[in-house]
């Protein structure tokens, strides 16, 4: 979780809760591609 808390600053925050309020993307995929993004995940 360490590596996870130091990416989501401010900004990224707003970022992704906008897709997912005003875009109406779905939670899990806007998670699923910011982890990706971020080389979190595979």
């Amino acid at each position: 979780m360490g590596k996870i808390a130091e990416k989501l600053d401010t900004k990224t925050m707003t970022s992704l809760n906008y897709q997912v309020d005003i875009e109406e993307k779905e939670p899990r995929e806007v998670a699923k591609e910011w982890l990706k993004s971020e080389g979190l995940i595979k």
